[in-house]
């Protein structure tokens, strides 16, 4: 479960580096990302309370992705 948890996450990794070397943001939803970030953070939560390791990974990586994203989305849109 974990390489999942790892791996799924990074799949984002492209767009996150087409926003900062691009810096173009036009296509992108700053509510559906910002979304996903406030949905990621509450999954960690969960993750925590639940002491479910695989859910906490797999959820902080994908917060400072789409956090990534969202900086990213914010400058320069």
């Amino acid at each position: 479960m974990y390489p999942i948890g790892v791996l799924a996450p990074l799949l984002t990794v492209p767009q996150l580096l087409e926003v900062w070397i691009s810096k173009e943001a036009g296509g992108l939803s700053l509510l559906t990302w910002s979304s996903w970030t406030f949905f990621s953070a509450f999954w960690i939560v969960y993750g925590v309370m639940h002491k479910e390791k695989p859910i906490i990974i797999s959820n902080i990586a994908w917060l400072l992705i789409e956090l990534g994203v969202v900086a990213g989305i914010i400058l320069y849109n």
